[in-house]
């Protein structure tokens, strides 16, 4: 939920060596806000198409312990996706409902911080005929340590996520009045990961560096009406290290970085980074 974000991070471009081949485009960083003292709230939403939105949440502080829980459901009649001139009775409207929540606990000492978190997510889609349906399920859990020096930070994270999708996929005629089941997909997947960093900051200079890893397993088993079943997927392993820093000369900032990495299959490649931004006034230039 939008109200329980701190701040967003916006990373431009393959500017930045953490993510490596995962942003080549850019990365968004959504920090979620710390519990607060006493904090409740409660909000509904309705809109046309029969949208309703229903947020609430609670948090509380216990000396350096912290406790907070949210959750969001969302449903709508939706809309017809084909034109009224081309509808027939194998079309239906795209409803959606929707529900989402987390659990977190934090622990915040002066120097110490650590949070457990656990969030679910649950969906279900009308994709616009009778038979087009998919629906997704996941949960996952996350955990968090950071210790913070003078000028030194050390953090570790790790999570494990579970998901399942279904999805019926179906084929309509010319009239739009009969819909048949092309096949029955299940898509049942898993990922699980760990990273650590050290960051040094100076009031010129910060530096940044790290290792990750990630295993990611998923199966799709494509039912279709014959009694044929098709089964594809795998499981991929993908480590990383790297170094980033930046220096700053007036208004000046240089920055660069490297990053290695090993995937599944003996793939692996080093990709280095680097670049110079300079603000003046309102103006700003960038290359990378």
């Amino acid at each position: 939920d939008a109200d329980a974000l701190d701040r967003v991070e916006l990373t431009r471009d393959a500017s930045t060596s953490v993510f490596g081949n995962d942003a080549m485009g850019g990365a968004i960083s959504l920090f979620s806000e710390p519990p607060r003292h006493d904090h409740e709230f409660l909000q509904f939403e309705a809109g046309n198409l029969g949208a309703e939105q229903l947020s609430s949440g609670f948090a509380d502080l216990w000396g350096r312990w912290g406790a907070s829980v949210d959750f969001r459901g969302l449903n709508t009649t939706g809309y017809f996706i084909v034109p009224g001139y081309l509808r027939g009775r194998a079309d239906q409207r795209s409803a959606l409902d929707f529900f989402a929540g987390d659990t977190r606990l934090d622990y915040l000492g002066t120097h110490d911080r650590f949070f457990v978190r656990f969030d679910i997510l649950a969906e279900h889609r009308n994709n616009g005929t009778l038979l087009q349906r998919n629906g997704t399920g996941l949960g996952e859990v996350a955990v968090n340590y950071a210790h913070t020096f003078t000028h030194d930070q050390l953090s570790v994270v790790s999570w494990r996520d579970q998901e399942q999708f279904r999805g019926t996929f179906s084929s309509v005629n010319a009239s739009r009045t009969k819909d048949t089941l092309s096949y029955d997909q299940t898509v049942p997947s898993n990922g699980t990961g760990a990273a650590g960093t050290w960051s040094h900051d100076e009031s010129r200079w910060h530096v940044l560096t790290g290792a990750d890893y990630q295993r990611a397993e998923g199966w799709s088993h494509d039912q279709f009406p014959s009694g044929f079943t098709r089964i594809s997927g795998g499981v991929q392993n993908q480590g990383g290290a790297f170094a980033q820093g930046q220096y700053d000369l007036g208004p000046v900032r240089f920055f660069a970085g490297l990053r290695g990495d090993m995937i599944t299959g003996g793939n692996s490649f080093v990709a280095p980074s680097g670049g110079v931004a300079v603000r003046k006034g309102v103006a700003r230039f960038r290359a990378s």
